[in-house]
């Protein structure tokens, strides 16, 4: 069930089809038992609201479902099948950018890739996945600096770059970003500066006071201030948000948020809500 934020705060419930896509219902006994995400976004040139599901079955198998809807509101709306990506895509972190929903691809390419940061895209309008493009720790195997001191990527793969940590993806002002935490609570955000290309530039490298011995210690970008400081979520028991400051490499709790998973920005007019409520 989706909710829609409308006027005077009043939230209104949009549900989601019952089912699954005719080609699936076959499956429905084993579909019981599986982990399940959704996607939403909007079809930029016709304004079209779309849904799309991954089912991935368990226990033991990769094998994975995939679905769209497209929000009528008219309650017609019904899931239909996609066709599956070359590899499976993860669920654990995705972002959805202007029409377009980016995972992490399971494709591992030999003598390529140096870590599992391989990025899927689906495109929401055309219902088709592009071919995968190389993530920023496979692609950099050595940092550059460029302009204005950022890390770009070059080649040859530094040390202290490539400890294993946290992977995510998350939308920050309408670009993509791989964060890249490792074990001695570093996190570096690098920003996709070009799609066809697949160039990646790390733009920040944040030192964050936080243990990360326990799974609930997850921290995910939101977006960054016009004063170039980072807003934060920090996803568990105990949520909150953060803002941090790269000038002083420092962070600041500015807000509770209770237990939480996630967190995501509405990006679309306010106006638009009342419209859409009606």
């Amino acid at each position: 069930m989706l909710l829609s934020p409308a006027a005077a705060g009043v939230a209104h419930a949009r549900a989601l089809p019952q089912g699954l896509a005719e080609e699936h219902a076959a499956y429905e006994r084993e579909i019981s038992h599986h982990t399940a995400m959704v996607a939403l976004g909007q079809v930029a040139t016709t304004g079209d609201r779309k849904v799309l599901r991954v089912l991935h079955l368990f226990p033991g198998t990769a094998r994975q479902f995939y679905e769209i809807t497209t929000l009528d509101g008219g309650g017609r709306s019904r899931w239909r099948r996609i066709k599956n990506p070359a590899y499976p895509v993860a669920l654990g972190t995705w972002a959805v950018i202007d029409g377009t929903v980016f995972f992490f691809s399971s494709e591992l390419v030999h003598g390529q890739d140096a870590m599992p940061d391989r990025v899927a895209s689906f495109d929401l309008d055309t219902e088709e996945w592009a071919p995968t493009i190389r993530g920023p720790l496979s692609s950099s195997s050595s940092l550059g600096v460029g302009d204005g001191g950022v890390a770009a990527a070059g080649a040859g793969h530094p040390s202290d770059h490539m400890d294993w940590g946290e992977l995510s993806l998350a939308d920050m002002n309408g670009c993509l970003v791989v964060t890249h935490r490792t074990l001695a609570s570093s996190m570096d955000l690098w920003f996709l500066m070009d799609v066809e290309k697949g160039s990646w530039v790390r733009k920040y490298r944040m030192q964050l006071s936080i243990s990360y011995r326990h799974a609930e210690h997850t921290v995910r970008p939101l977006l960054v201030l016009n004063d170039g400081r980072i807003v934060l979520v920090h996803l568990g028991n105990r949520g909150s948000l953060k803002i941090y400051d790269p000038r002083t490499s420092s962070s600041t709790d500015v807000a509770e948020i209770g237990p939480c998973v996630a967190v995501g920005l509405y990006n679309g007019s306010v106006l638009s809500l009342a419209n859409d409520a009606n």
